[in-house]
C-alpha cells in the first residue's frame, strides 16, 4: 500500500506536470517492497482515468482489531463528474482550472483518502493484531515485541515521513516557483525530475486558490487527527499556513492590480448622488474590495482542526496591510487620471473618444467633458469614496470578521485629503488664470488711468461685468456635478479677484478723485454682489483695497453706494445664482 500511494502521487506529476519520477535508484531506500504479495496486485491505470485498487480487502479478526477500513475501491477527485469531465466553479473562466491547480487537488484528495487508511493498517501492522487468528509460528510470537519496534520505527519515520514529504514537495513546488530550489538534494532526487509550470500562478490560478486551500485545509486537518510524527504534524501544518498567506497574497495583488488599472473604465458617464454626480469608478472600486474580502472570509478567518487562532494572526495583519494597499491604489488611481503626461492624455482622450462613440453612437449620445469638468468630477469622486465608500468597506472588513484598523482609515482619509487639495488648486489654477488676465486687461481698457481720470463713474466698469459672467458660469459648472464644492470654489476665487485687484491698486502710485470714486465703486460692487463668498481673508484684503484709496466723503459715498445699488438692480438676474439659498444644494 505504501507503494501504491507513492505510485499514484509520481503518476499524479507525470500525467498532470509532464516529468517522470524518480527512479527507484534515487530514491531514498528502506522502504516495503510493493512488488510480491497482494501488493503485487496494486496497479495505476492510464492517464485520465480513476485510479483502483485491485482485489485489496485488509481483514482483521480478534479482539486485537482496531477497525481498519477497506481502502477505497476507485480514487476519484470529487472535482470531476462520473463521467471524467470537471465541474466549473460558479463566476469562473469557461478554460476551467489550470494543470497545477488540478495536479494539486488531485494529489491532495488523493493524500487525504489513503493516508489515514495506511495509519490504521500500519498500526495494525505494527501491533500485530494484523495477523490475530492466523497461524503464526512460535519463533513470530516470541519476537513480536521486537518486531513491534522495528516496525514502527520503520512505519512512521520512513513510510509515512516519504509520503508526507513527496506530497508537501509537490504542492510547495506547484504553488512556490522558489521551493524546488530550496529543498535539499536528497529530497530533489526523492521528488525527481521538476520543470515550473508554463501558466503564472496569479494571472491563471488566483481564481481557483481559494478552493485548493479549502482542500488542503480539509486534508492536513484529517491529517493530524492521526498521532503522526511529529515533523509530519509540522510540515503539514506549515503548509497549511503558506498555501493560505499565498491565497491571501494573490487575490490582493490581484484586486490591487484591477484597482490601479481601473482608470481605463472611466467613461466620464455620471450619475446622480446625494453628494453630487459621480462616475462608475468608486462603486466598480467598492465591488472589486468587497469580493476579495468576502473571498478570503474563510481563508482568513475561519479556522479548521489542528489550527489555532495564533496561525491566523499574521494572516490577519497582512490582511489590514493589503487592504490600506488597495485604497492607496484607487488613490492613485484617480490621481493618474487627474495629472497624466500628456501623451498619455492625448491616447486616452482618443481611446476613450472611439468607446465612447461605438457605445453611444446608437442612443445619439457622445460624451464629451473639457478638462476641467474631469477635474471636478474627480473631486466628485473622491468625497463621494470618502464619505460612503470608504465608511462601508471599513464597515464589511469588521464585520466578517477581520479586525478593526482605525490608523489605516486615518491613514487614507489624509492621503485622500490631500489628493482632493491638489485636485482643488489644479481646477482653481486653471479658473484663475482667466480671471486674472479678465482683471488687468478689463482695468486698462479704453486706456484707463487712475491718477488722471477727471470723469465721474456713472455705473461700473464692464470688467467688473466680466468676472461676474465669469463666475456666473463657474458657478454652474460646479453646481452641474458637485453642488457641495460651490461654496469652496468661489470663496477661493473671489479672494484671488481681490488679491489680484489689490495688488495692481498698490502699483498706481496716486489716485485722483474720479478714479478713487471708480475704484470704490468696483470693490463695494465686488463685495456686496459675492457677499456670501466674502471669508475673513477675502474681507481683509478689500479692506486693504479701500485703505489704499483713502476715505470718501458723505457726498462721494452716497454716489458710490447709489451707482452700485443701480448696478445690483440692473444684474438681478445674473446674480440669481449668487444668493444665500442657492450655496447647498436644492432639496
Amino acid at each position: 500500500m505504501h507503494q501504491w500511494i507513492l505510485r499514484l502521487l509520481y503518476s499524479s506529476k507525470e500525467e498532470f506536470h509532464g516529468t517522470a519520477a524518480p527512479s527507484a535508484t534515487n530514491r531514498s531506500d528502506d522502504q516495503v517492497d510493493g512488488g510480491g504479495g497482494r501488493g503485487g496486485e496494486l496497479e495505476v491505470r492510464g492517464k485520465g482515468h480513476s485510479r483502483t485498487v485491485s482485489d485489496v480487502s485488509y481483514i482483521s479478526t480478534g479482539s486485537g482489531s482496531q477497525g481498519i477500513a477497506t481502502p477505497s475501491s476507485t480514487y476519484r477527485p470529487h472535482a470531476k463528474t462520473v463521467t471524467g469531465e470537471w465541474h466549473m466553479p460558479s463566476g469562473r473562466s469557461e478554460v476551467g482550472p489550470p494543470k497545477r491547480i488540478l495536479f494539486v487537488e488531485e494529489i491532495t484528495e488523493l493524500m487525504a483518502e489513503s493516508l489515514p487508511e495506511f495509519w490504521k493498517l500500519g498500526q495494525a501492522y505494527v501491533s500485530g493484531s494484523l495477523f490475530h487468528g492466523m497461524q503464526m509460528v512460535a519463533e513470530r510470537q516470541r519476537n513480536q515485541q521486537e518486531n513491534c519496534d522495528k516496525n514502527r520505527e520503520k512505519f512512521e519515520h520512513k513510510m509515512l515521513m516519504e509520503k508526507v514529504e513527496v506530497f508537501t514537495d509537490m504542492v510547495n513546488c506547484s504553488l512556490f516557483p522558489e521551493a524546488y530550489e530550496q529543498l535539499s538534494e536528497v529530497r530533489r532526487k526523492n521528488l525527481g525530475e521538476w520543470a515550473a509550470f508554463e501558466e503564472g500562478l496569479a494571472d491563471t490560478s488566483g481564481a481557483w486558490l481559494p478552493q485548493i486551500v479549502r482542500e488542503i485545509r480539509v486534508c492536513v486537518g484529517s491529517l493530524q487527527k492521526l498521532p503522526l510524527p511529529e515533523r509530519a504534524v509540522e510540515m503539514t501544518q506549515t503548509l497549511a499556513i503558506n498555501v493560505r498567506t499565498l491565497c491571501v497574497d494573490t487575490l490582493f495583488h490581484r484586486a490591487a492590480r484591477d484597482i490601479e488599472m481601473l482608470h481605463e473604465r472611466e467613461d466620464w458617464k455620471v450619475h446622480a448622488e446625494e453628494s453630487g454626480s459621480v462616475t462608475s469608478l468608486p462603486i466598480l472600486f467598492e465591488n472589486l474590495v468587497v469580493e476579495v474580502l468576502l473571498t478570503l472570509k474563510e481563508v482568513v478567518i475561519e479556522t479548521h482542526h489542528g489550527e489555532t487562532q495564533e496561525s491566523a494572526d499574521p494572516l490577519m495583519d497582512c490582511s489590514v496591510e493589503h487592504l490600506h494597499a488597495l485604497m492607496e491604489h484607487f488613490i492613485g488611481c484617480l490621481e493618474y487620471l487627474a495629472f497624466q503626461q500628456d501623451e498619455d492624455t492625448d491616447e486616452t482622450a482618443s481611446r476613450l473618444s472611439r468607446d465612447n462613440k461605438s457605445v453611444d453612437e446608437a442612443a445619439g449620445d457622445i460624451i464629451t467633458m473639457s478638462p476641467d469638468e474631469q477635474l471636478l468630477v474627480l473631486m466628485s469622486n473622491l468625497h463621494y469614496t470618502g464619505e460612503q465608500v470608504i465608511p462601508r468597506l471599513f464597515n464589511c472588513f469588521m464585520s466578517q470578521g477581520y479586525p478593526s484598523c482605525p490608523q489605516v482609515n486615518e491613514v487614507v482619509m489624509e492621503g485622500m485629503m490631500d489628493l482632493d487639495q491638489r485636485l482643488f488648486d489644479n481646477y482653481i489654477e486653471h479658473k484663475s488664470e482667466v480671471l486674472v488676465d479678465a482683471i488687468e486687461q478689463g482695468m486698462k481698457t479704453g486706456s484707463f488711468d487712475w491718477d488722471v481720470c477727471k470723469e465721474e463713474p456713472a455705473d461700473v466698469r464692464c470688467y467688473i461685468r466680466e468676472i461676474i459672467l465669469t463666475l456666473v458660469t463657474i458657478h454652474c459648472e460646479v453646481f452641474t456635478v458637485s453642488p457641495a464644492l460651490v461654496e469652496r470654489v468661489l470663496q477661493r476665487l473671489v479672494c484671488l479677484v481681490a488679491e489680484e485687484i489689490h495688488r495692481i491698486f498698490k502699483e498706481v502710485e496716486q489716485f485722483s478723485y474720479s478714479g478713487a470714486l471708480h475704484a470704490f465703486v468696483e470693490v463695494t460692487t465686488l463685495e456686496d454682489i459675492f457677499t456670501i463668498y466674502v471669508v475673513d481673508e477675502t474681507r481683509q484684503c478689500f479692506q486693504r483695497c479701500k485703505e489704499y484709496l483713502g476715505t470718501l466723503d458723505a457726498e462721494s459715498q452716497d454716489k458710490m453706494l447709489k451707482i452700485v445699488s443701480d448696478f445690483k438692480t440692473k444684474t438681478e438676474l445674473l446674480a440669481t445664482c449668487f444668493r444665500p439659498e442657492l450655496t447647498t444644494p436644492l432639496s
